[in-house]
């Protein structure tokens, strides 16, 4: 690894989107890394639902990261640097709140007549 290469596992994640949320509501977090190379980090989300995650930048160069949870759970929140997970990742978030009836998976349904 070069001078000028970041390790990955010093690349860092704040923010209640890499801790605990609540259904319907923003989560956000933010990855700091020296280098401000937000071309270079990934980001996935799993769980109850697939909330999309929308990243951008912040006015010191640091990728912010927001997503809207539908539907309570844990959920698993991957952030990777150049294909490499960074330090704490992959975070396991716990969202509270009320399931949105709409959007539940239909579990049984049955037919008569």
């Amino acid at each position: 690894m070069s001078k000028k290469e970041i390790d990955p596992k010093r690349v860092t994640a704040s923010g209640n989107g890499v801790d605990q949320g609540i259904t319907g509501q923003m989560c956000m977090f933010q990855v700091i890394n020296m280098a401000n190379e937000v071309d270079n980090i990934s980001t996935s989300i799993n769980g109850p639902s697939q909330p999309t995650m929308m990243k951008g930048i912040d006015e010191n160069g640091n990728a912010i990261v927001k997503y809207t949870p539908n539907l309570p759970g844990e959920y698993t929140v991957t952030v990777q640097y150049k294909g490499k997970h960074i330090k704490g990742s992959p975070f396991k978030v716990q969202i509270l709140g009320e399931s949105d009836p709409k959007l539940e998976m239909i579990k049984k349904i049955e037919v008569t007549g």
